[in-house]
């Protein structure tokens, strides 16, 4: 029930029609200090993609937005073990999408959501959806230009080990 919850809650209720009945015992959620992940996958694969995001977070806070956040800290995060299960709830975003409506509370925390193991275009959403975030928290209404120039920019930040590479194209080393 409680899974079956989650999904509700994700999806901003929505029915979901197509996906399995998901056995509550099967979702665990594992958290960092900075990412909320509830997933079907197994506990390993949980935990390195939470770790990833965590990862992505700092660099990109640290890189780009180096001071005191104004709201929210954490990001809700929702991944489908079941690329089926996934396209059941938004088939009109294959990749994954990102909300800081509130999905999953009453407060308006940021909230993605994806399936599997991140991709290189679910990373460039990532980034590209958590610089948006984080320029709402720490400069209220930028300019349209400077939110998309900078969410481009930033989503092409590659990291690798203690370093971070920004602006290459995909694949260019």
């Amino acid at each position: 029930m409680v899974g079956s919850a989650l999904l509700i809650l994700a999806t901003g209720c929505v029915p979901i029609v197509a996906a399995r009945a998901t056995d509550a015992s099967a979702w665990r959620r594992i958290e960092t200090d900075h990412i909320a992940l509830s997933t079907d996958l197994e506990s390993r694969e949980a935990r390195g993609i939470a770790l990833e995001l965590e990862r992505t977070y700092l660099t990109l806070q640290r890189l780009a937005f180096p001071y005191p956040l104004h709201g929210p800290t954490h990001v809700e995060v929702v991944v489908f073990g079941r690329r089926s299960d996934y396209l059941s709830l938004r088939p009109e975003e294959p990749e994954g999408f990102f909300s800081d409506d509130g999905l999953l509370s009453l407060e308006r925390v940021p909230t993605l959501v994806f399936w599997g193991r991140p991709r290189f275009a679910v990373r460039a959403m990532i980034l590209h959806e958590l610089t948006h975030w984080f320029l709402r928290m720490h400069h209220g209404q930028a300019p349209s230009w400077i939110h998309e120039g900078l969410a481009d920019y930033f989503s092409t930040m590659e990291i690798r080990d203690d370093e971070a590479v920004l602006g290459r194209k995909p694949g260019v080393t």
